[in-house]
């Protein structure tokens, strides 16, 4: 059977009934979920970015992007440091953010945790010849699979060549792969090296990546469920990251473990992980006859996404012809995907709540 890859974006989270905002509509829903003082420190920090007032103008929307990109910290690099360690402004730095962001999106996560929508049509629809390369944060994937008692993995260690010695192999038969470029809200990072036992156990809600915890990363057995570490000792716990471990948004496009590692020996784990994660994205673009796009738009910024593209499905970089479809409500995404990868894309639909797994029956 012909092998698929689905790639997931904003879009396929936004369709009803999730609801889930877009990097254009996220900072208005994220000012709108605030107590006061949580508006007043937003409305301050847009002001300076941008110049306008959140509170007086309340349909204008900001790209969430940019504002990540208007907070960096790279540009107080030749400042001679503050004579203080108070901050002088309540101004959010880009891990305020984060964090926000963050814990918006695992809060509604959990409320729509239960709720079957598009993405159980999807899940139901698909074989174990099915892969996913999703571009989201959120976990609604997730919990589709979940829903249908379907085993999955964020790394196929059976295509993975990252040359661990005798790593053993954890990808189980039958088990869809998950691959998450961009981090995910129920990733935590382990921040240090030594004697870091980690209970993984039936009281724990946390199980590693891989097993020994090479590349020190765990994510949440139920992704939706609370950070539970079980009998894991106290100052373990507290050397592993108090946030999700996602890429936020701007052009860094880095993985941020969620709080501070310590040592290169640390941060080597996490980007040996991140650099699984695309090795597995480009074997299994490569391995695919057919690939279909929901709700991703192939932003500029993600020139990762659009370099691995081209190399996997564009005929220019001589690569068999696949099959390239696409669900988006813009239909000139079509015209993009077509330019930039320099081949034919089949446009399906514009609303993934109305899409139809059977559909795609290859000819």
């Amino acid at each position: 059977m012909n092998k698929r890859v689905y790639i997931i974006g904003a879009g396929a989270s936004v369709a009803k009934p999730y609801g889930l905002p877009t990097l254009k509509s996220f900072a208005r829903e994220l000012y709108k979920s605030f107590d006061a003082d949580g508006r007043q420190a937003m409305t301050e920090t847009v002001f300076q970015a941008f110049s306008f007032d959140m509170s007086a103008e309340p349909k204008k929307l900001i790209d969430v992007e940019e504002l990540f990109n208007r907070l960096n910290p790279s540009a107080l690099g030749y400042l001679p440091p503050p004579s203080s360690a108070t901050r002088t402004s309540r101004i959010w730095t880009p891990k305020d953010l984060e964090e926000k962001i963050s814990v918006f999106l695992d809060a509604r996560c959990r409320k729509l945790s239960e709720l079957e929508g598009p993405y159980d049509r999807l899940v139901k629809g698909i074989g174990d010849d099915t892969s996913f390369i999703s571009f989201n944060w959120d976990v609604l994937l997730e919990t589709a699979l979940r829903r249908q008692k379907r085993q999955y993995t964020y790394l196929d260690d059976n295509t993975d060549e990252y040359n661990w010695v005798n790593r053993p192999k954890t990808t189980f038969p039958n088990t869809t792969t998950v691959l998450k470029p961009h981090g995910s809200v129920n990733w935590v990072a382990v921040l240090d090296r030594e004697g870091m036992r980690v209970d993984v156990g039936s009281t724990s809600n946390v199980y590693p990546m891989v097993p020994f915890g090479e590349y020190r990363m765990f994510h949440r057995k139920n992704p939706t469920g609370p950070l539970n570490f079980g009998d894991t000792e106290e100052h373990v716990v507290e050397r592993i990251g108090s946030k999700p471990a996602i890429v936020p948004p701007g052009t860094a496009r880095r993985l941020s473990p969620g709080g501070r590692t310590r040592d290169e020996w640390v941060d080597d784990g996490h980007t040996a992980w991140m650099k699984a994660i695309w090795r597995n994205i480009e074997t299994k673009l490569t391995e695919a006859a057919e690939i279909v796009i929901i709700g991703y738009s192939l932003p500029g910024t993600d020139l990762a996404s659009i370099e691995m593209l081209r190399r996997c499905l564009s005929p220019r970089a001589g690569v068999d012809t696949k099959r390239v479809r696409l669900v988006d409500r813009n239909a000139k995404l079509v015209k993009r995907y077509r330019r930039i990868l320099g081949t034919e894309v089949e446009y399906l639909g514009d609303d993934f709540a109305k899409f139809d797994p059977g559909q795609l029956k290859t000819t």
